[in-house]
Parts: structure tokens; C-alpha cells; sequence
């Protein structure tokens, strides 16, 4: 039953994306039209920033859609691939901003990687969910990267309540919370708990960056 909540949500997911995709490419060659009969009303460059905001989505989102492949299949996601989403995230920033956008690429990438490191010391999730994370922050401005980390959070936690309310544990659960909050220590989980399996945590890395990117291409002009 969780692999097939799993499924649902990596469809919907996937589903998400495509929408998002199609509408900014349909924005874009509404754009380009209107370039066409109106250039004037548009200043010079914006075609151009338009373009690499659109070429540096689509490359984040393939690498975030392989990641979560490879982490449901495998239940891990290749260090090979968060080098290369590093190294295209810093080198489009760079394109993009110069030195100050590698600067600021680097921040947003110690940003994201701050608020999930204390989630991996407590075994919420793997190393490789905070690596992929950290991927993700080079490829977006600061205040983006953080809204990126916080909806991923949210995200991850929705798909664990799910998950738990549809196996039926939830009041198991809550119970060990309540226990840890009276003891004040940490509980781990019983072996026939689902809180205490690997989750993919990539599904909602992935859900969390996709409100992110479409609140930015919004604010870019290119939303719809």
C-alpha cells in the first residue's frame, strides 16, 4: 500500500511538472510574439534572460525526475549526478549573475544544505536527500532556494503522515511522539513501524522545488 501511495504521488508529481513546462512554454512563445509585432515594448535582454530561466528549469527539474527514479528503484541517488546538477547550477548562475551570481549560487546551496542537515542527524532522512537538496540551491536565487528547502520539508512531511495514516499506525505514532515528549529522549521507531523505513525522500525534494520554481517563473513574467 505505500509503494502504491508512493506511485500516486511520483505520477502527480510528474503530472505537476508537465503542466508547469507546457505553460511556461506556451508563456514563452507568447512572449516571442509579441516581440515580433511590438519590439519596442520590451527592453533588450529579456528574451535572452527569459530563455535561461526557462533552459536552467527544465535541467533542474530532468535531474530532480532522475534522481526520484533512481531512488525508488535503487533507494539511493548517484553522487555522479548531484556533481553534474552542481556543476550546471554554479555555471549557469555564473552565466547568468558573473561573480556575484556564483557568489550567491554558493549561499543558496549552504542554505539548503543547513535546514536538511539537522533532519539526516536525527535519521529523517538519507545523506543523499541533503546532497540532492543542496543541488537543487545552486540552480535558484537565495530566496527561492530557502522557499525550495521549506516546501520540500512541508512536502516531506505530508507524504509521511500519508503514508502512516494509510498503513493504519497513526495512532502508534502519535503515541511514540507523546512518549518522547513526556521523556524528553528520543524513541526510535518499532520494527513493524513504517516511520522507521526508508522514504524516498527525493518525491518531495522534488514536489517542494516545483512550487518553488513555479512561484519564481511567475515572478519572472513567465507564469500563467
Amino acid at each position: 500500500m505505500a509503494g502504491e501511495l508512493i506511485a500516486l504521488l511520483v505520477t502527480v508529481a510528474f503530472l505537476l511538472l508537465g503542466s508547469i513546462v507546457t505553460s511556461q512554454i506556451w508563456a514563452v512563445c507568447q512572449v516571442m510574439n509579441s516581440n515580433v509585432a511590438c519590439s519596442r515594448n520590451f527592453p533588450v535582454g529579456r528574451d535572452e534572460m527569459s530563455t535561461e530561466l526557462l533552459v536552467s528549469t527544465v535541467l533542474l527539474i530532468g535531474l530532480l525526475g532522475i534522481a526520484v527514479v533512481s531512488d525508488l528503484r535503487r533507494h539511493r541517488i548517484p553522487n555522479l549526478l548531484i556533481l553534474v546538477g552542481l556543476a550546471l547550477g554554479l555555471a549557469g548562475q555564473t552565466y547568468s549573475g558573473g561573480v556575484s551570481g556564483l557568489g550567491y549560487s554558493l549561499l543558496s546551496v549552504l542554505i539548503c544544505f543547513a535546514l536538511f542537515l539537522p533532519m539526516y542527524a536525527l535519521g529523517g532522512m538519507a545523506a543523499g536527500d541533503v546532497k540532492l537538496m543542496a543541488m537543487v540551491g545552486s540552480f535558484l536565487p537565495v530566496h527561492y532556494a530557502l522557499w525550495a528547502a521549506l516546501f520540500s520539508l512541508i512536502a516531506g512531511g505530508v507524504c509521511g503522515f500519508l503514508i502512516v495514516l494509510v498503513r493504519g499506525q497513526l495512532l502508534q505514532t502519535l503515541g511514540r511522539y507523546w512518549l518522547m515528549l513526556k521523556a524528553q529522549a528520543y524513541m526510535a521507531p518499532a520494527s513493524n513501524e513504517v516511520a522507521g523505513r526508508p522514504f524516498p525522500y527525493s518525491v518531495a525534494i522534488l514536489l517542494g522545488t516545483l512550487n518553488s520554481v513555479h512561484w519564481q517563473l511567475f515572478a519572472s513574467g513567465l507564469g500563467v
